[in-house]
């Protein structure tokens, strides 16, 4: 079950390979998410409702987010789904909000062991990034949700107030104690499940997963740097264009859409006229292609990113990375050895990081095809797979 289905983000991407990877190895599933987020190519009856087309009062996100606090039309499709499919296990991807702890309390209800796999720091961060105001920041860990509102995070009051009442629901409700397995991609994620006391025998780190041929090493090079994501205040963009407008003509490249793209653009022709060039929202095999033809990855986030996908898209292209050393991502950048790492937020550091992959080349090269060997061994479908499936039959057995 994961809201988002139609393959933009990195879990919505995570969710469609591992449905075919566990189909081909003779697995029959299901998918629960928002009709309107399923996009083109997935499959139609895979979905089972529209979760989210009720007229609301146009009062804006706030309420919609309030309204959505314990969604009944979500616990009701996952009723009917189970009545017809009779599963014998409920994977729950990501569910804030459009689907809700109600689908948690549903298959419990009925019955069905429960695992859930964190792709991000929601269940931590009501403000869904964990950062605010240009850095990183974890002020409503351990239960202090209401930071939220006090800082206003989510950019309105309602909205905060909805992020944060969503948070303490599910804690007030005991909904994380009927999860029977949390699944975490690295270290980074399972030391805040334990921070907020969730037992570490329902704990298991089971590392991501990619599409390794479609990001398959091939010569290229030489059209600049890359970035690859959502074009949002917490990635860092800003930072990016202006440590490319100080190295003389050093070209970047940016694929994605996001609320800053319009700003963005602006900054790019007053730092760095000419130089950057805005590629829009890419396909999977349009990435791979752009990272086959980039020096570089750079990934200058200030917040709290779990697992990149687009980190270990980078390292089967063997193309090396520069990137923030903040949250998980130092589990996935080795420092020296598959690229470079850099405070979040810290300029300089940046500017003289790219300064340095772009005056060496061949050390750049080096860096990559240590990461395509460490991509190989590491993640893999088959390795994936046979993790989770362990994981299933723990949850299952418990």
């Amino acid at each position: 079950m994961s809201k988002f289905l139609d393959g933009r983000g990195g879990d919505a991407v995570s969710v469609r390979l591992l449905h075919g990877w566990l189909r081909s190895r003779g697995h029959d599933l299901f998918e629960l998410g928002t009709r309107t987020s399923c996009g083109d190519g997935w499959p139609a009856e895979m979905l089972d409702g529209d979760l989210f087309p009720s007229p609301l009062p146009p009062s804006g996100a706030g309420l919609r987010r309030l309204a959505a606090l314990y969604r009944p039309s979500a616990a009701r499709a996952l009723e009917r789904l189970i009545d017809r499919r009779r599963p014998e296990i409920a994977h729950l991807h990501n569910i804030h909000y459009h689907l809700s702890g109600s689908v948690i309390a549903t298959a419990r209800a009925r019955g069905l062991p429960v695992v859930w796999t964190l792709h991000d720091v929601n269940l931590f961060c009501p403000n869904i990034s964990g950062s605010r105001d240009g850095r990183p920041c974890l002020e409503c860990h351990v239960g202090r949700f209401h930071r939220c509102v006090v800082f206003n995070c989510r950019g309105s009051l309602a909205a905060s107030l909805g992020a944060a009442a969503e948070a303490y629901l599910l804690r007030t409700l005991g909904l994380l104690d009927e999860v029977d397995r949390f699944v975490c991609p690295g270290r980074f994620t399972r030391t805040l499940l334990e921070t907020h006391g969730i037992p570490t025998e329902r704990i298991h780190v089971v590392e991501p997963a990619i599409d390794l041929e479609t990001f398959a090493a091939a010569p290229g090079g030489g059209s600049g740097f890359l970035y690859a994501g959502r074009l949002a205040a917490e990635k860092g963009i800003d930072r990016l264009i202006r440590a490319v407008g100080r190295l003389a003509a050093t070209k970047l490249l940016i694929a994605g859409e996001g609320p800053q793209r319009d700003a963005l653009g602006r900054l790019a022709e007053a730092e760095a006229p000419g130089r950057v060039k805005f590629l829009g929202r890419l396909d999977r095999s349009d990435l791979a292609r752009a990272l086959s033809a980039c020096d570089a990855l750079v990934l200058p986030s200030v917040c709290l990113e779990v697992a990149p996908l687009v980190i270990l898209e980078a390292a089967a292209a063997a193309r090396p990375v520069v990137a923030s050393q903040v949250g998980g991502i130092p589990e996935w950048v080795e420092s020296g050895r598959t690229g470079l790492l850099v405070p979040p937020g810290d300029g300089e550091a940046l500017v003289e990081a790219l300064e340095s992959m772009a005056a060496d080349p061949a050390r750049a090269r080096a860096l990559g095809e240590e990461g395509r060997r460490i991509a190989a061994r590491r993640f893999g479908a088959a390795r994936h797979c046979g993790s989770l499936e362990e994981v299933y039959a723990g949850a299952i057995a418990r």
